[in-house]
């Protein structure tokens, strides 16, 4: 319910946003990619972690602010998580996978460098976790743990990247983005340490307007 409140605001907003500045200049469109999701923790319990493919898509808005800077919004469900190798209480396999699903909201400053071609741009990012499951091994058996309860209902980090224009009205963005919200809950802390969520994207849009 949260989460269908806070997409009606933004929505709201977005639009709101694209009526005021109609005769800017604003462009918008989609993002499909990848990502490449790990999680950093503060103590080794057991093992190590390692990279975890997903996809990301969602919907950007481009409002500029003068002729080299823009803001830019945008709402992305993104597959994140990691892989961990090495054994633990919930399962004996030595190679698991969690998956943290999360609904992201990055707001990111864009300053073009070459004839509004080529951007860096940076940024905060919200995250709303939406599921959170762990896959590995029990008993030799392939199993699924929900394990949201470890794990906090939001996330937050810094957005930092660089992307280009395209022809055909698409776009390519590269991105690093670094977590910095302390994913577990209070209660597990001591026993598996402050979890951040980092992930390399890489994306490719389409400008509809």
């Amino acid at each position: 319910m949260m989460l269908i409140r806070f997409g009606r605001a933004l929505a709201l907003i977005l639009l709101f946003l694209a009526a005021i500045t109609a005769s800017a200049q604003v462009t918008g469109g989609l993002k499909v990619g990848g990502n490449a999701a790990f999680i950093l923790r503060s103590k080794t319990v057991v093992g190590t972690t390692e990279p975890k493919p997903g996809m990301v898509g969602g919907l950007f808005l481009s409002l500029p602010l003068s002729e080299r800077v823009a803001v830019q919004p945008e709402v992305q469900y993104s597959q994140l998580g990691t892989t961990f190798k090495g054994s633990s209480r919930f399962s004996s396999s030595t190679r698991r996978k969690l998956y943290l699903d999360e609904v992201t909201v990055p707001l990111l400053l864009k300053v073009f460098l070459v004839r509004k071609k080529i951007h860096l741009h940076i940024g905060p990012q919200i995250g709303f976790i939406v599921r959170a499951n762990q896959e590995g091994l029990n008993s030799g058996k392939a199993t699924t743990f929900d394990v949201r309860s470890q794990y906090r209902a939001t996330d937050y980090g810094v957005v930092i990247g660089a992307g280009a224009n395209l022809p055909l009205r698409l776009t390519f963005d590269v991105r690093y983005i670094a977590g910095l919200a302390d994913l577990t809950v209070a209660q597990i802390q001591e026993d598996i340490g402050v979890r951040n969520q980092h992930a390399l994207q890489l994306l490719l849009g389409l400008r509809i307007f």
